[in-house]
């Protein structure tokens, strides 16, 4: 009897080494709002495939906002594949996105966040994106959600979304 209320103790602890409990505090969620100004465009490649017409470019844009009512500033990398239905008129667009920032908050934080950009709109028409970022540098372990509203005819986008700061 003793032998196996031993067994069925180390059976027990084992498994509590195995899949420990982690137990985590709520993040602290901030609201960003920010404007992106493009200054750089290079078209990488282009062609027409079944009625798509297909582009690659890399996108550079000055960036400026707040992030928790705090000012952030520098700049972002978008490279990403747009496919044009000029039937519909129907805009797709995937890529990827860095932004490197230096934020005024907690000190002075420096630091990027990056991830996939996914766009849905109409050829010049309005467009919009998601981003789901996560941070390295100073911002390792945040995660950012927004979205970027792409303003017609305009070299301008206007941001806005969360941060996520682990705790």
């Amino acid at each position: 009897m003793k032998k196996k209320v031993i067994l069925i103790i180390a059976v027990i602890t084992g498994f509590m080494c195995i899949f420990p409990i982690v137990v985590q505090g709520k993040s602290t969620k901030l609201v960003f709002e920010a404007e992106a100004v493009q200054f750089h465009v290079e078209t990488q490649d282009e062609w027409m495939e079944d009625g798509i017409y297909h582009i690659r470019y890399l996108k550079i844009n000055t960036l400026s906002g707040k992030i928790g009512g705090i000012d952030f500033r520098g700049q972002n990398e978008i490279n990403v594949h747009v496919k044009i239905d000029f039937a519909t008129r129907e805009l797709i667009a995937n890529g990827k996105v860095t932004w490197d920032i230096t934020w005024d908050g907690l000190g002075g934080l420096e630091g990027t966040f990056y991830g996939p950009i996914n766009s849905k709109g109409l050829f010049m028409g309005g467009l919009n994106s998601k981003i789901t970022l996560q941070g390295a540098g100073d911002f390792n372990g945040w995660k950012l959600f927004g979205i970027v509203e792409t303003l017609p005819g305009s070299l301008r986008n206007i941001l806005s979304g969360t941060v996520l700061i682990p705790n």
